[in-house]
């Protein structure tokens, strides 16, 4: 198992969270920033351990934070899967125009020949082959980054508050 450290200094507990949300539910988007921008290991197959150091002038809620992250973990990869589930709704609807494209340009070109059908085969095979490039590459690209919510979900945090003086 690999081990990552993330070092995060805050003043006290409230820079780690939004401050437009009074109820310190919400992550700071530069925390959450940090945080993405710090797992950079989503290829590989391996489970991280997480060592997030906190640097603080005060004592922080660990278990507060533990969550926060894993809630806003839990949430990117809801939001990934939904962005999946539509790119695949687009995927099938081009393929399916592409290939009805196609066939009616198969069809009508037996008996004459002229620009609208040459038009027609033009969309038949880009729709085609956007069909393609969502399955081959976008889809993989989603794949992976809910991979990588999955193992940030699962890692293993721990915290080591340093008050410094």
């Amino acid at each position: 198992m690999e081990t990552r450290e993330i070092k995060i200094k805050i003043h006290d507990e409230t820079d780690l969270f939004s401050p437009f949300d009074p109820d310190q539910k919400q992550l700071s988007e530069d925390i959450t920033a940090y945080l993405a921008h710090s797992y950079t290991n989503r290829h590989r197959a391996v489970k991280e351990h997480f060592i997030i150091r906190i640097i603080s002038d005060v004592p922080v809620d660990q278990e507060k934070i533990r969550q926060r992250i894993q809630e806003y973990y839990v949430q990117e990869k809801d939001n990934t899967k939904i962005l999946l589930k539509k790119l695949t709704i687009k995927e099938i609807i081009l393929g399916i125009l592409g290939i009805v494209l196609i066939m009616l340009w198969l069809i009508l070109s037996r008996e004459s020949d002229n620009v609208f059908l040459e038009i027609l085969s033009i969309l038949g095979w880009v729709t085609t082959w956007e069909a393609a490039n969502i399955a081959i590459l976008e889809r993989t690209d989603l794949i992976t980054t809910i991979r990588s919510f999955d193992m940030a979900i699962s890692a293993d945090y721990v915290f080591e508050c340093i008050q410094e003086s």
